[in-house]
């Protein structure tokens, strides 16, 4: 099954959020709110990338609008 990972340029890196799979169990961990780079909900919604479920040939994770 594909991971359910997102991503999204908050202006100076890329804040991860998704379901994480641990000890615990799954749970969703959800984006930081920095309050240096302060986004609303629908920048968030419109500028986020999810995961592809693709690797490229060095190993790293392929997000939708990477160039590959």
């Amino acid at each position: 099954m594909r991971e359910i990972k997102f991503r999204i340029w908050n202006g100076a890196y890329f804040d991860y959020w998704g379901f994480v799979h641990d000890k615990h169990g799954v749970h969703f961990s959800s984006p930081s709110s920095n309050n240096e780079y302060p986004m609303t909900y629908e920048d968030r919604e419109n500028r986020s990338e999810q995961f592809t479920g693709l690797c490229d040939k060095d190993g790293r994770k392929i997000y939708e609008g990477d160039i590959v």
